[in-house]
């Protein structure tokens, strides 16, 4: 017997509840700045990481999600995706530290294909763009995005924050950040909007906008067509920053690497293609998760910005609109269940820039 539209609005509600509990820095070492000063003074030293002790509520989030019912209904499958996807992940943060970590994170976000890293590698060489004038200050740029929020009718907040991130949105809080006291191009500017603004602002504000609360959190492996999304605007506003697609080169080389090596031969390797820093943040970055780094294994999350990118371009590539990835936070391979929901919308928040460059 399937399940009443109450019984299904329930489920969709109480998922949302539970992804905003599930910790998503559980990943993160704590003893991160330690270790880094200890690798740059110790040739050939691996990293020994630890992390925070998960409580005993990651357990009872496990057994409660377990224990829900779904139908075969589009919505249904949905939610257990949904639903699935949450389980897979609070393994991988109770796996945090462990031998088994990097099974986890391979289940929760795939690892890079070979087609990826060649890919990847065909990007090189980089030319360094020239630094534009940073004459916008971050208040400014606050006062900008909220008159766009205004123009689109839109009930969003934008603060000046102090957050390492030069910009970061909060869908469940309907904000975005950007940090206080900075200074950006005119630029910059213009590719913040259209990379955080009309790719995650919007595909939220019309996840709002739908009848199931799923919409707007996202749905299963939505997050490779999110930032792949917001990469492939940049390009076709003309806007896009070489220096974040040389990042997510880098993070895929070092996903692939981390997979086979320690963190220190992870870290040579990038070095000579990347630099220090780069090399360092990347290595850091795929190798979270692990206590041991002299060990192979990964955190394999960083590889899908890239693999999103190349994902929404094959999408738009092979005749598909791009608009029908607004309905809210949804992945390609969604678009054609979403047609059949009963009641979703839409999309009323869309991309306006003017394409100024052709594609890759």
């Amino acid at each position: 017997m399937g399940l009443t539209e109450a019984e299904i609005t329930e489920l969709d509600r109480y998922l949302r509840e539970v992804s905003l509990r599930i910790p998503f820095s559980g990943v993160n070492p704590l003893n991160e700045q330690r270790e880094k000063i200890k690798f740059f003074s110790r040739k050939g030293y691996n990293p020994i990481f630890v992390y925070e002790p998960r409580t005993r509520e990651i357990g009872k989030l496990k057994k409660d999600l377990s224990a829900l019912s779904f139908d075969n209904s589009i919505m249904g499958r949905l939610l257990r995706d949904v639903r699935d996807s949450f389980l897979e992940r609070i393994d991988m943060i109770s796996n945090v530290g462990k031998q088994n970590f990097t099974d986890s994170s391979i289940k929760v976000y795939g690892r890079p294909s070979p087609h990826l890293v060649d890919k990847a590698l065909s990007l090189f060489p980089f030319e360094k763009e020239k630094e534009d004038a940073r004459e916008v200050s971050s208040a400014e740029t606050v006062e900008i995005i909220r008159d766009l929020f205004a123009e689109k009718g839109l009930d969003w907040k934008v603060n000046e924050h102090n957050t390492i991130a030069s910009a970061s949105v909060r869908p469940s809080s309907k904000s975005v950040l950007i940090r206080a006291n900075a200074l950006f191009s005119k630029k910059f500017v213009k590719r913040l909007i259209v990379h955080e603004v009309m790719s995650h602002v919007y595909r939220a504000a019309n996840g709002y906008r739908q009848p199931y609360a799923v919409f707007s959190r996202g749905l299963l492996n939505y997050l490779a067509t999110e930032e792949g999304l917001a990469l492939y605007n940049e390009e076709m506003a003309g806007y896009m920053s070489i220096d974040i697609l040389e990042r997510y080169v880098a993070r895929v080389i070092a996903v692939h690497l981390a997979l086979r090596h320690p963190f220190y031969e992870v870290y040579r390797k990038l070095h000579k293609l990347f630099g220090r820093e780069l090399a360092w943040t990347s290595t850091m970055r795929a190798k979270r998760g692990i206590s041991d780094t002299s060990k192979p294994g990964a955190y394999t999350k960083d590889h899908l910005y890239l693999a999103g990118y190349y994902k929404v371009k094959n999408f738009v590539d092979e005749g598909n609109d791009i608009n029908m990835l607004y309905y809210g936070k949804i992945g390609v391979e969604h678009v054609e269940l979403v047609k059949y929901l009963p009641g979703v919308t839409m999309p009323l928040y869309l991309p306006d820039y003017p394409v100024k460059k052709e594609k890759r």
